[in-house]
């Protein structure tokens, strides 16, 4: 083929070729980023911007805060619920506090009359069992939770307070059932005991009375402290407390 020919079918090719920034090239169709005009348009773009973060955030802390609230809502019902149950205790202590002393006071009696060689009944049940166990399951439960710091202030300290001193009413109970030990050596013969078996009983009275005292005190503030957080004391349970409150 001679140069001439070459030469025209170059030409004619160039002649028919489609530009690829043009309809129907075979090229990709590039957007250049429209620039801004002035620094007006500049700003108005970084304002969008912004009020999308802004309103990302406001969002995420308001779903943040409706979590929380049902979460401190459930917590608020846990609590009454546990709270509740050992106010039970608090309020057969409170009721039985009087009793508690009186009986002590007449172990003590017989005590100093087994001493004296006088003659004592049989005793079949010398001092009922007066403890129970106090529960701080949810307590413990939603403080590991962090739940605890999204109550108010209020809230929260009374909670705390009531809590303290339910840890040291079930450690007042174990000393209290300590002390108690000893006066069950009264039961069944009396005549039989030992000057050390009397000195034991004279010290588990006094003991048992000391911590009685405090234990009683306790549970009157448990019981406030619970009004407070407007949940409502129930009554002490008329049949152990009939069978405490009995004479010896």
């Amino acid at each position: 083929m001679s140069d001439d020919a070459r030469n025209d079918i170059a030409e004619g090719q160039g002649a028919s070729s489609v530009p690829a920034d043009e309809p129907g090239g075979d090229g990709m169709d590039i957007h250049k980023a429209r620039p801004w005009h002035g620094w007006r348009e500049f700003l108005k773009e970084i304002a969008t911007i912004v009020c999308g973060i802004v309103i990302a955030i406001a969002l995420e802390q308001v779903v943040e805060q409706l979590h929380w609230r049902h979460e401190v809502a459930v917590a608020r019902r846990a609590l009454a619920a546990e709270i509740s149950r050992n106010d039970r205790v608090f309020a057969f202590r409170v009721a039985a506090a009087p009793c508690i002393a009186r009986r002590l006071s007449a172990i003590e009696l017989l005590a100093e009359r087994t001493a004296r060689h006088e003659p004592v009944l049989a005793v079949e049940s010398v001092m009922p069992d007066t403890g129970d166990a106090l529960r701080d399951n949810v307590w413990q439960a939603h403080r590991a939770s962090q739940t605890l710091t999204h109550f108010d202030d209020d809230t929260l300290a009374l909670l705390s307070a009531y809590y303290q001193q339910l840890g040291y009413s079930n450690l007042g109970m174990t000393q209290e059932g300590e002390s108690q030990a000893a006066l069950s050596l009264l039961e069944s013969d009396p005549s039989r005991l030992a000057p050390s078996d009397i000195s034991a009983i004279r010290i588990g009275v006094q003991r048992a009375r000391a911590v009685g005292t405090i234990l009683a005190a306790i549970a009157r503030e448990e019981l406030e402290t619970s009004k407070r957080l407007n949940i409502t004391a129930p009554s002490a349970d008329a049949a152990r407390l009939a069978f405490v409150c009995r004479q010896i």
